[in-house]
């Protein structure tokens, strides 16, 4: 696992780092569906590695209403935790605007509740959206540097 890291960690761009490390990451998943399994760096790297790449490919909207969403909570900790404000900022915001809060775990639930999304709510999103648009790949960043600190406990 060492030398995987250590060529992950040779690639130049943070943002194809970070799919190389989460793959390694998820690869320890059972079915991709039981985090518990994982140690909690690398529940942090797998948070934020589908908070952008969600956000990046469909906005908060799309987000929620993935499987990501059930996870929302759990990220804006690791956010938080990790010294990453600025998108804590931007997720606690978009998570303050969810119909139902907590955000419910489960997906169809989760997505009834978005019916209910105003369009006030869905263009509030979308000026969140462009906030997280402003700094792509900073979480990315922020994957290699937790890998780098964890490398020998993977």
């Amino acid at each position: 696992m060492k030398e995987k890291l250590e060529a992950i960690f040779k690639i130049e761009d943070p943002a194809d780092a970070a799919v190389e490390i989460a793959g390694l990451v998820w690869d320890k998943v059972p079915g991709g569906e039981d985090l518990t399994v994982l140690k909690d760096f690398e529940r942090d790297i797998l948070y934020l590695d589908l908070l952008e790449g969600q956000v990046l490919n469909g906005g908060f909207d799309q987000y929620f209403f993935n499987s990501s969403g059930e996870f929302a909570h759990e990220t804006l900790a690791t956010l938080q935790n990790r010294g990453l404000p600025y998108f804590a900022d931007l997720l606690e915001k978009a998570i303050k605007l969810f119909p139902v809060l907590p955000i419910p775990k489960n997906t169809m639930i989760r997505r009834d509740a978005m019916e209910e999304v105003s369009e006030k709510v869905e263009e509030q999103w979308d000026n969140l959206d462009d906030l997280f648009y402003e700094k792509p790949h900073e979480l990315s960043s922020a994957i290699v540097k937790i890998a780098k600190s964890y490398m020998n406990d993977f």
